[in-house]
């Protein structure tokens, strides 16, 4: 997870106002136009920044980029994407959440789609709204259109065993229509049994899942 150190409060209206200047301009350069070979290169340039934990100088980029029309921004999306992103590392779930907002309103199709539920999971877990994480996880998982990182069940797994209780599970279960989504959860649900010495109910919960369905 990511920590921020406390900012002294003399500092914060400093910081407020690099953030509204970050933001005037990437709306000031969005109306100055661009070219697609300028685009490719900032956006190569941007993720250099953020691959070298340089999030507010990636974030300037990526802003800027995903404020151009898709004429003029190949990256579009895919700006969008690494926005939120660099907002994670930065601990501004809001605008993680906004950018999410902004992307979902106008790009449900797009290829991206996975990683940004993923994102936005992260962010919920970093500021610890594991309900909401898990939900955004398995929410990525039914779009991804090839094969999963481990890393990625493995997160969904920690929280379900760790932070999640047996309603909330049992509900997900029961809605899941991911087959392979669905038996994480239910692996989760044995392992929270087993840890609480409950095997009776673990019996119950392995003859539901493996029941035929009815016809």
């Amino acid at each position: 997870m990511f920590w921020l150190k406390p900012i002294n409060s003399r500092l914060l209206p400093l910081v407020f106002l690099g953030f509204v200047l970050l933001e005037l301009s990437s709306t000031i350069q969005a109306a100055q136009g661009i070219s697609q070979s300028r685009s490719r290169r900032l956006f190569e340039q941007g993720v250099d920044h953020y691959n070298s934990g340089r999030y507010y100088r990636a974030l300037d980029i990526f802003r800027r980029l995903k404020n151009h029309p898709p004429e003029q921004s190949p990256q579009l999306t895919a700006s969008i994407l690494m926005c939120m992103k660099s907002y994670v590392h930065l601990g501004r779930l809001n605008e993680v959440k906004s950018t999410a907002r902004e992307f979902f309103e106008q790009y449900t199709e797009s290829n991206y789609t996975p990683f940004v539920f993923e994102t936005l999971g992260d962010s919920y877990l970093n500021d610890g709204y594991y309900g909401a994480a898990l939900e955004a996880y398995l929410d990525g998982r039914r779009l991804y259109k090839r094969p999963l990182k481990e890393s990625y069940d493995n997160k969904i797994m920690e929280i379900a065993t760790g932070y999640i209780d047996f309603e909330k599970l049992n509900t997900l279960v029961a809605t899941e229509l991911d087959e392979s989504s669905q038996s994480i959860l239910s692996l989760a649900i044995a392992k929270k049994l087993i840890s609480a010495k409950q095997p009776g109910s673990l019996i119950n919960i392995c003859l539901l899942y493996t029941s035929p369905s009815p016809r």
